[in-house]
């Protein structure tokens, strides 16, 4: 009778050790959970175990252009420096916590900066630049097919090719209705890749085969009111809790900035119809990027807005970057109230939106 009762009671004891660690990390901000969680092996098993992350449900990190792996958080106010042996000459993008850079003469990869984890990428011709890679899932450090990875490259104008992680090399995608002569975005949606041309076209494409398939032409949408208004607009596409969203951003180059939202509606003529309510949402744009976030459970956050990130010069020729906020319902700009968001930046190493990941 006494050995159960002493086998209960370490059996509860147990228990508890194992619940410790989770009631502290649930109490951390990421940065500091991430450190928390390579403290032991046995804390890491823990929280792996429970499930909690603190990292789904946070405002995105802003890489630092000054150093590709330092990472800046708004609400702590704190800088996060992850090293790592791989030399990042530029960042091309960020996705589902991995970093798409270029390490060398036509060498890219794709890098983790948390785990530290990285898979190489077919190499391309040094006479292109790649302006965007996007990814149909979280990759794998373990070489496996079953990511889909396109890339957006050219010189004057952007063509699509698409590979798989581990493989040696690209597969050109022709695209039809003229849309091979410039494309402006591509997003992984619900299965598919949508991409977005310079004229406002839109297709869908399966890319889960051997071979490219076109499925479908999406009609464009009206341009007459920009037209009208002179200005000129850069084009974003995001998919963001089941809707694929189109965000048109004004270039204008002066404090008035202003954005157009417009949501994939397949059952309506035009295809797309402009919505001025996100709900809880927000989005993070950057120069290549768009990431769409809930802020329903971020303490303190607002939703309904877009981060963007201000790029001008300064009175003394330097390439200056500060996060602004857009409010969608008010249609006004706000700055982020915080002097340290507000930095010279690197043409060749723009502030990039990062969401960490342990995966």
């Amino acid at each position: 009778m006494l050995r159960i009762i002493r086998n209960a009671l370490l059996l509860k004891n147990l228990f508890l050790l194992h619940l410790q660690p989770m009631k502290i990390a649930e109490r951390l901000t990421p940065g500091d959970f991430l450190r928390f969680r390579s403290v032991c092996t046995a804390w890491a098993s823990a929280i792996t175990v429970g499930g909690y992350s603190p990292l789904r449900n946070f405002i995105p990190w802003l890489m630092l252009s000054d150093n590709p792996y330092s990472f800046f958080s708004i609400p702590d106010s704190l800088s996060y420096h992850y090293p790592s042996d791989v030399r990042c000459i530029e960042c091309i993008s960020a996705q589902n916590g991995w970093l798409a850079i270029v390490h060398g003469v036509s060498k890219y990869c794709l890098i983790n900066p948390i785990t530290r984890s990285q898979i190489n990428l077919p190499p391309v011709s040094r006479n292109f630049h790649v302006r965007k890679i996007v990814l149909s899932s979280t990759p794998s450090a373990n070489i496996s097919s079953s990511c889909i990875i396109v890339a957006m490259y050219g010189v004057l104008y952007y063509s699509l090719a698409f590979s798989r992680a581990g493989s040696t090399s690209w597969t050109s995608i022709r695209l039809t209705h003229g849309m091979e002569k410039g494309i402006e975005d591509v997003v992984y949606h619900d299965g598919n890749f949508f991409v977005i041309s310079t004229r406002g076209q839109v297709q869908a494409l399966d890319l889960s085969g051997h071979c490219p398939m076109v499925l479908s032409f999406v009609n464009n949408y009206a341009e007459v009111e920009v037209e009208q208004r002179g200005y000129l607009w850069t084009r974003y596409l995001v998919s963001s809790f089941g809707d694929l969203l189109l965000v048109r951003k004004q270039r204008d180059y002066v404090r008035n900035r202003r954005f157009i939202i417009m949501k994939f509606n397949p059952m309506i003529d035009s295809c797309w119809e402009e919505i001025t309510d996100l709900g809880t949402r927000s989005l993070f744009l950057d120069n290549k990027n768009l990431t769409s976030i809930s802020a329903s459970e971020i303490t303190g956050h607002k939703g309904n807005c877009i981060y963007f990130i201000n790029e001008h010069m300064d009175f003394h020729d330097n390439y200056v970057c500060d996060v602004e906020i857009f409010d969608i319902e008010s249609g006004t700009i706000q700055p982020c109230f915080r002097p340290e968001l507000q930095f010279i930046c690197s043409l060749q190493l723009p502030p990039i939106w990062f969401m960490p990941s342990l995966s």
